[in-house]
């Protein structure tokens, strides 16, 4: 099997290619596979497969470093595209690209950025990240929500950028229990799916600094949909202005929108190496 690792902003990726090689995609060679100390390393494993209809270029799975499956990854869409267009699995810069809730268009600039159509956020609409308003101890301040994990009360907003995310929001983002809440409320039964919990703190009107921690990874460097999130939830609460930057630990983001409409995530994707396994 040959496969390429690349990274965005330090969240990296394995990324197989099944146009012309096989795969299956069972959660323990995915978790081999994902292993910093026994495998390649990574927070996702990247699937690509030939299109199965008119209204896409290549069908685009994520499977999460424990083995589950992940509906978004705006990082990983970056990567991808670039990967496509620079092997030359298509020759045009904007590639349709199929997930398993959406299809995204991504546009490899000729910069080398590669800017995403992420589509339209829902904020504040607990149906859309599946949350169950029935679980013991929710208080519903809509569209807020309070709960407490890791003995603490916490103060979220659902967002989905296709995939669920909750946002809290944080003035003191360096010293945030990132580690401990973001582990218990992203597997917490409240999300009947899980989630990505999305720590932000508005630095400027149009500045904003991000960590996430993803469900089936943990904390990452970067995360698109995150980043995608907070974004859209600080034009929507927090009075910021579009463009967005969005500073993670591994760098910055751009994100563009309005409410109402589609968002655009913009921002490097970088080939790390290649390689193939037996």
């Amino acid at each position: 099997m040959f496969f390429t690792k690349m990274q965005g902003l330090g969240n990296d990726f394995v990324i197989i290619e099944t146009m012309t090689q096989r795969f299956a995609p069972e959660p323990e060679t995915i978790q081999e596979i994902a292993d910093r100390h026994y495998g390649i390393g990574a927070d996702q494993v990247l699937l690509l497969g030939p299109a199965i209809g008119a209204d896409h270029d290549f069908t685009y799975r994520i499977f999460n470093a424990d083995g589950s499956e992940a509906e978004q990854c705006g990082n990983g869409a970056r990567c991808v595209a670039r990967f496509l267009f620079d092997r030359g699995f298509t020759t045009s810069p904007k590639i349709r690209l199929k997930t398993v809730t959406r299809v995204i268009v991504a546009d490899v600039l000729p910069d080398g950025r590669v800017k995403v159509d992420m589509g339209a956020p829902v904020v504040g609409n607990p149906e859309a990240v599946a949350m169950r308003l029935d679980t013991q101890g929710l208080i519903d301040k809509a569209p807020f929500y309070e709960l407490t994990v890791a003995c603490r009360l916490i103060s979220f907003c659902p967002v989905s950028m296709g995939n669920p995310c909750a946002v809290i929001v944080t003035q003191a983002l360096d010293t945030a229990f990132v580690e401990t809440v973001g582990r218990a409320l992203s597997t917490h039964a409240v999300f009947a799916a899980g989630a990505n919990i999305v720590f932000v703190q508005k630095t400027s009107a149009d500045t904003v600094k991000v960590r996430v921690f993803e469900r089936g990874a943990g904390e990452t460097l970067a995360c698109g949909t995150g980043s995608s999130a907070a974004a859209a939830f600080a034009v929507t609460h927090l009075e910021v202005t579009s463009p967005v930057t969005v500073q993670t630990r591994g760098g910055e983001l751009r994100v563009d929108y309005a409410l109402g409409q589609n968002l655009y995530l913009t921002g490097p994707a970088g080939f790390v190496f290649n390689g193939s396994t037996e």
